[in-house]
């Protein structure tokens, strides 16, 4: 009997999900917010994992899991940059990394220094948001949607946040563990359309809410 191969949806050294998962839920978001007429819907290119390309790293990935047990226990995992077909011109702006770039998002949106064959001292998943930043501030006026969006997540969410500039004018993205600003100034001075929060750190919120119990305080 022929064995079925299954999509790997997570990584086999890593409790994150793959970069075509994270994908997935990028497409997912906005799939959401067409649905229910928060955006009008962008053109499927934007969401359509054929219009873009797949670079594969094979055999360069050892995640979490796999740095206490050792390659020969799971193997190493590949690890997927995937980047538009289509033209884009984006800015990145991250404040503590003292970063302010403009340029195709091939070229802007990725940490590509990460994406190397380094097991313990480095990981290709930070090439994704480059890596867990406080702030990271996207523009592009070239986007379908003229809208704000805030999204607040953790590292489960850096790949769909990666491709959220592709739709929308203006992204700030916050990772409250490491944020040190004042949210609710920044929320109001910002005054985002949408906010989007994808978070895995339900922990957080089941007990005493300590990353995000600003959604108290928001002035109405």
């Amino acid at each position: 009997m022929k064995e079925l191969q299954l999509p790997m949806l997570f990584f086999v050294t890593d409790h994150h999900w793959t970069p075509e998962t994270g994908f997935w839920a990028y497409k997912k978001i906005i799939e959401y917010l067409t649905e229910e007429k928060m955006i009008q819907p962008p053109a499927h290119n934007f969401i359509d994992i054929s219009e873009y390309e797949i670079s594969v790293y094979e055999n360069i990935f050892l995640g979490t899991q796999g740095r206490r047990t050792g390659i020969f226990y799971a193997g190493l995992d590949d690890f997927e940059i995937i980047t538009p077909k289509f033209e884009t011109d984006i800015s990145v702006e991250i404040p503590t990394a003292k970063l302010n770039i403009k340029g195709p998002f091939n070229e802007i949106a990725y940490d590509m220094t990460a994406v190397k064959r380094d097991f313990f001292s480095s990981t290709p998943y930070s090439a994704y948001g480059h890596s867990d930043q406080s702030l990271i501030r996207y523009r592009n006026e070239y986007a379908p949607i003229d809208m704000k969006v805030m999204a607040i997540g953790d590292s489960i969410s850096n790949i769909p946040f990666t491709f959220l500039p592709l739709i929308f004018n203006e992204c700030d993205q916050l990772d409250m563990r490491v944020y040190k600003g004042d949210f609710i100034k920044h929320y109001s001075e910002f005054d985002p359309d949408i906010i989007i929060m994808l978070t895995s750190s339900a922990h957080h919120l089941r007990d005493d809410n300590i990353l995000y119990d600003f959604f108290n305080d928001l002035p109405e």
